[in-house]
């Protein structure tokens, strides 16, 4: 190419395009890291919601179990007339 017609470009061996580049690396990298960083939180709330919940309905199945044994075991002495060991 003549000299003049690339006058507008700026070449790699400037140093503030490697200052550019190395901002604009930091600054993609840290965004990655930010957004990574969130995302496992948001995760792992989301999952102790979920075990919280699953934990809340074994105990009411547990609860309502009981119940039904207590209930049976109150039914069984009234029929048969015996007391449980």
């Amino acid at each position: 190419m003549p000299p003049g017609e690339n006058e507008w470009v700026i070449e790699v061996t400037e140093p503030q395009v490697w200052v550019l580049l190395g901002v604009f690396s930091a600054a993609f990298f840290g965004l990655i890291g930010i957004v990574t960083t969130n995302f496992n939180r948001t995760m792992d709330a989301r999952f102790e919601a979920v075990r919280a919940d699953i934990n809340a309905k074994f105990d009411i199945t547990n609860i309502k179990l009981e119940n039904m044994d207590r209930d049976i075991q109150a039914i069984s002495r009234q029929v048969f007339g015996t007391e449980p060991r």
